[in-house]
């Protein structure tokens, strides 16, 4: 029985002298079968990845799908959006009347605020433009109003909302620095820039237009240093966003930047 064992052991056999647990014999049987159990493991850690990848590729796809139709309904609200706010302009409903831009942003307005209700993305997506229109046209009020509720509201989730989102901050900003009120503005070009960092990476053309605003901020505040960092930070960019992504980049934009800086230097 000795010699059996001793044999059994130079053969990778289990041996009869030690206690049989699942462990020793699974042991014994990989030793005598070394290639066919690694062959065996690569196959099964092949079909478990090619199933990972599979469920991974699944997973994209439904998730490019639910996108896809999400835009798309998205796309339908804006044209039923823009085709409602239009209407008032008809000769038949306005009765002859001239139709102001102001007029226009009135109803517009009156419609995301009670037409969209079900759809918040798309209601704060529009409140952006529309306060955008706004701020240009110098009624920051309701530039200020439409903007906030949008922000409030929040956005899709995703790059593109967050990029939303982002607008949203810098489109505050502005309409703030417009009415002096030069600490609120800087937190919400602050946050703008933080997402624009985040989504687009510190070489960026929304960057450099952040930098540029906080810097303005900055020296209307009177805190020249910062100033003139944020001015610098913001030239330093375009130079860099001129060179590999040109057409972003305007020869007005570099030289507005370099006389940024010679005002903060003043």
């Amino acid at each position: 029985e000795l010699l059996q064992d001793l044999e059994r052991r130079r053969t990778h056999q289990p041996v009869t002298a030690r206690h049989q647990t699942f462990g020793y014999r699974m042991n014994r049987f990989f030793r005598r079968r070394r290639f066919e159990a690694i062959a065996a493991g690569l196959a099964i850690v092949g079909v478990l990845g090619g199933s990972a990848v599979a469920v991974f590729g699944y997973v994209r796809a439904r998730k490019a799908e639910t996108l896809a139709v999400e835009e798309a309904a998205s796309a339908r609200e804006v044209s039923k959006f823009l085709v409602r706010l239009f209407e008032t302009s008809d000769p038949d409903r306005s009765k002859g009347q001239q139709v102001t831009a102001k007029q226009l942003l009135e109803q517009g307005t009156r419609i995301v605020d009670s037409e969209l209700r079900n759809d918040p993305h798309v209601q704060a997506n529009l409140m952006v433009t529309l306060g955008s229109v706004q701020n240009k046209i110098g009624d920051y009020a309701a530039s200020a109003r439409l903007l906030q509720q949008a922000i409030d509201k929040g956005f899709a989730p995703g790059r593109d909302g967050e990029l939303r989102k982002g607008a949203a901050h810098f489109e505050m900003g502005d309409t703030l620095l417009r009415q002096g009120k030069y600490v609120d503005a800087r937190r919400y070009y602050d946050q703008a820039l933080s997402i624009f960092k985040h989504e687009h990476g510190e070489l960026d053309y929304d960057v450099a237009r952040t930098n540029t605003m906080l810097g303005h901020v900055c020296a209307s505040l009177n805190q020249k240093d910062e100033a003139l960092r944020f001015h610098q930070n913001a030239l330093r960019i375009l130079e860099a966003v001129q060179v590999s992504r040109a057409s972003e980049v305007k020869p007005i934009d570099v030289a507005v930047a370099r006389r940024s800086i010679a005002g903060s230097l003043i």
